[in-house]
């Protein structure tokens, strides 16, 4: 079998035209997976609201603004998925639902008033293994989006929040151990997605080519 003409850095194929009919397949293979982990998201961002009574009970008007109006946007983007932008420009698309994800995590975060808002950095673990993982978000995507997530949370809890140093790098330690693992994941993913696609397409040239033969 021939070598993947992969730039593997940036998992992108040599040939513009190849790299054009692989996007075309994968929004076809996606979509379905996409669509299930919007839905999921709009069910688990309420239910962890259940958390905020305990965790922010003085914020928890606002809290709940939040999580509803990041609902709403989610919404908006699984009716998205149905037109046909969202298929031509998926993944900005997809950066753009990480980022209201994480972002609202984020705003949750600066608008609580006491200590129950600095553990809101596992919300963001959980959107970072999101990106990496179930939305089939592009490995180069996925690790700009979620690195500038972990930056923004951290300049809004220590220079914002002014949250106390020692939580500052335990949260930085996960946070960044979740990206790191993300990373790989990601990448795993495309290069399985992208070399499959590969192959199939040799598979079907030398079929063609055996049915040329043969006639």
């Amino acid at each position: 079998m021939k070598k993947v003409p992969l730039n593997y850095p940036t998992l992108r194929f040599h040939s513009d035209q190849l790299e054009q009919q692989y996007n075309r397949t994968s929004v076809k293979q996606s979509l379905r997976i996409i669509r299930a982990a919007i839905i999921l998201g709009c069910i688990l961002f309420p239910i962890f609201g259940i958390l905020d009574i305990w965790m922010v009970p003085e914020s928890l008007g606002t809290v709940w603004g939040i999580r509803l109006f990041v609902v709403v946007l989610l919404i908006v983007m699984y009716l998205l998925t149905f037109r046909h932008v969202f298929r031509k420009h998926m993944n900005l698309f997809l950066d753009l639902l990480t980022l209201i994800i994480g972002g609202g995590v984020i705003s949750m975060v600066f608008v609580s008033e006491f200590e129950g808002g600095y553990f809101y950095y596992a919300g963001l673990m959980l959107v970072i293994q999101f990106a990496h993982g179930l939305i089939r978000l592009r490995f180069i995507h996925a690790t700009i989006v979620t690195i500038l997530i972990a930056i923004t949370y951290l300049f809004v809890a220590w220079v914002i929040k002014d949250t106390p140093g020692t939580l500052v790098i335990n949260n930085s330690f996960f946070l960044f151990s979740t990206v790191i693992i993300g990373m790989f994941i990601s990448y795993s993913l495309e290069f399985y997605m992208r070399s499959n696609f590969w192959q199939r397409k040799i598979l079907s040239r030398q079929e063609n080519l055996l049915k040329l033969s043969s006639s």
